[in-house]
């Protein structure tokens, strides 16, 4: 029973288009509409499933339980529940096409074959309208299927291996000051050994800025085109762990 209610968490839906502007809508996802009829048939499904709606009951009882959103209306979280539901129906179905996967008889077969090998949880199944429970047996042969495409560590590995730089980040500090002559006075205590955090805290509350040893925090190689281009150039050419030259900028 426990996985069947975790299947009634990620049913999937037939998304259809709706072209009519003034017609109401639950969802919409990348331009694709899901009616409120359609959510409506799935909500009415699940509660006259009388196992599923107690055990559905059950995980609800803290917050009053399926029925405890007034007059004909569900529980909002259990509600926002099936939304989320619908997109990732969408998401998965998106992401076959992406990978060229479909959904063969002989992988359904089996995935309701495994569903129904459990007498009570068979029995629930059966307990659904058919399209209802043929939505069920799809949405978990879709995640069955990607599930089969995971990669292993090593293939994880490889790839990050293959595009390490892609994961690259330029961690920085900086000191700002008002002057060229300053900043070449600054520089030369860090030089001569004082510490770079310690002085740009210093020149900092001197100047009322924000005293943080001058982290500026973490950036990719793309990051760094938010930041003014003589700053950017200047350390996209910077050795890991030396300190610059004085960096004029607007």
């Amino acid at each position: 029973m426990k996985r069947l209610l975790l299947l009634l968490l990620v049913l999937v839906v037939s998304l259809s288009a709706c072209d009519n502007p003034t017609k109401t809508y639950a969802l919409k996802i990348d331009g694709t509409i899901v009616s409120t009829e359609a959510i409506d048939r799935d909500l009415q499904s699940i509660i006259k499933n009388e196992d599923t709606r107690k055990a559905i009951d059950g995980q609800l009882v803290q917050s009053g339980g399926l029925r405890s959103g007034g007059p004909n209306t569900l529980n909002a979280s259990y509600s926002t529940t099936i939304l989320n539901s619908y997109i990732r129906s969408f998401l998965f179905e998106k992401k076959m096409k992406q990978l060229g996967l479909k959904m063969t008889p002989e992988k359904r077969a089996a995935t309701e074959h495994s569903l129904r090998a459990d007498p009570q949880q068979a029995a629930a199944l059966d307990a659904f309208p058919a399209d209802y429970r043929n939505k069920i047996i799809d949405q978990e042969t879709r995640t069955n299927i990607l599930l089969e495409t995971r990669s292993t560590p090593e293939a994880i590995r490889a790839y990050y291996e293959k595009h390490k730089t892609n994961y690259d980040q330029a961690c920085i500090r900086h000191i700002l000051v008002p002057s060229q002559d300053m900043a070449a006075a600054v520089r030369a205590r860090i030089v001569n050994g004082e510490d770079f955090a310690a002085v740009a805290n210093e020149v900092a509350n001197q100047q009322g800025g924000q005293a943080n040893g001058g982290e500026l925090g973490c950036y990719s190689d793309a990051d760094l085109t938010r930041l003014v281009k003589p700053f950017a150039d200047a350390l996209r050419s910077l050795p890991v762990s030396e300190l610059s030259p004085p960096v004029k900028t607007d």
